[in-house]
């Protein structure tokens, strides 16, 4: 098992206005690791929100997970983020009060230390 892999956990007072996921991203092909021409942050398995008085569960390939997502992958069970990734407003705001949020993030990839100037504003276009 990777360092950075497993149950990633925050406690939130109250919904804040805006929430992401936010990691180191790379490309694959670019780094010369396979083809994969997809920008990946994390791979994520599930997402919890427990509050006082409700829980939503979303599975790696829920329909909810798209913005900020790549497509899920079924054999794995994952579904890779971009590196920035939005909630979708619909689940963290249902939460009046305190509420936890649970990442199961099941694999990471091997990110560059640097990315050269050009790929880095290319990415925030």
């Amino acid at each position: 098992m990777h360092g950075y892999q497993g149950l990633y956990r925050f406690v939130f007072e109250t919904a804040p206005r805006e929430l992401a996921i936010v990691s180191r991203s790379m490309r694959p092909m670019a780094m010369g690791i396979n083809h994969d021409p997809r920008r990946v942050g994390v791979a994520l398995r599930t997402i919890r929100l427990v509050g006082d008085n409700a829980t939503i569960d979303l599975d790696f390939d829920s329909p909810w997970l798209h913005a900020g997502f790549n497509d899920p992958e079924p054999e794995a069970r994952q579904r890779w983020t971009t590196g920035y990734t939005p909630f979708p407003r619909n689940c963290h705001r249902l939460f009046e009060g305190p509420f936890e949020l649970t990442v199961d993030v099941v694999c990471t990839a091997k990110y560059p230390l640097a990315e050269p100037a050009d790929a880095a504003h290319a990415a925030a276009a």
